[in-house]
């Protein structure tokens, strides 16, 4: 089974919006609805939250960058599929 992809949502603009925040790191485990990313456009700032539980495989964006809806952001496995090994 393969990564979930996270994806810029609908911020009410079809301009660019600027991250202005990341606010996870690859491996981090990541609760649903925890906040990933902050955006940033000429009205708003935006909490971009996480779609599901698990855990970060990839981070594919930058503070700096500039974003539109439908951008990749994040890699996330699943919680249903992250295995691990130091629980035993």
């Amino acid at each position: 089974m393969t990564d979930s992809e996270v994806r810029v949502p609908d911020v009410g603009s079809d301009d660019p919006v600027d991250v202005i925040e990341i606010s996870v790191n690859v491996g981090d485990e990541v609760e649903l609805e925890q906040t990933l990313v902050v955006v940033e456009s000429a009205k708003a700032t935006v909490e971009v939250p996480a779609p599901r539980a698990g855990t970060i495989t990839e981070v594919c964006t930058q503070v700096g960058k500039q974003v539109k809806t439908g951008d990749l952001i994040f890699r996330i496995k699943p919680q249903a599929l992250a295995t691990s090994d130091e629980e035993e």
